[in-house]
């Protein structure tokens, strides 16, 4: 097994892709993220023999709305948790950060 690589992909018409950079496979999509994204794609990496590693990823919508989104990433799942508009356009690029687990 060992690590798995994911590539984000976000357009200008607002959706996110999770693709498996590795095989080239869509792993999940996720639309209705606040309009387009001026974003570059990003490389991600997980610890496949680890089942509990998960990562949260930010997106920010460059339009009107400025919605922030917050979304769980796995190896196999792309997930949207919660977002907010901020009523601004926000020019960021995508964030991801590891999940802590609790090991106590």
């Amino acid at each position: 097994e060992g690590d798995r690589y994911g590539i984000l992909v976000a357009g200008y018409d607002g959706i996110l892709y999770y693709i498996d950079a590795l095989t080239g496979n869509e792993i999940s999509t996720c639309s209705d993220l606040g309009g387009a994204i001026h974003a570059s794609p990003i490389v991600t990496t997980m610890d496949c023999q680890k089942e509990e590693e998960e990562a949260f990823a930010f997106v920010a919508s460059s339009t009107w709305t400025g919605r922030v989104t917050c979304l769980s990433l796995s190896t196999q799942t792309m997930v949207k948790l919660w977002h907010i508009d901020c009523w601004t356009p926000i020019y960021s690029k995508l964030l991801v950060y590891p999940k802590c687990v609790n090991s106590g």
